[in-house]
């Protein structure tokens, strides 16, 4: 397994209402909840295989990923 850093806003739903901050030490990240989703920062496990060919790309997710 390898890791990637990626940093991205995932739209959880217009339904949706949180607010508060979750930091992962075993990935390790950091999410941030905000009104209609969340901001992740940090790093991704992956099995090499690029993003694109790995699964469908979510509409609903807006970031940047290097790789």
């Amino acid at each position: 397994m390898k890791r990637k850093f990626v940093a991205y806003f995932f739209f959880v739903g217009w339904n949706c209402i949180s607010l508060g901050l979750h930091i992962s030490m075993t990935h390790p990240n950091i999410e941030i909840h905000l009104p209609f989703g969340f901001i992740r920062i940090g790093w991704k496990k992956t099995n090499g295989i690029p993003a694109k060919n790995q699964y469908e790309i979510d509409p609903r997710v807006f970031g940047w990923d290097p790789y």
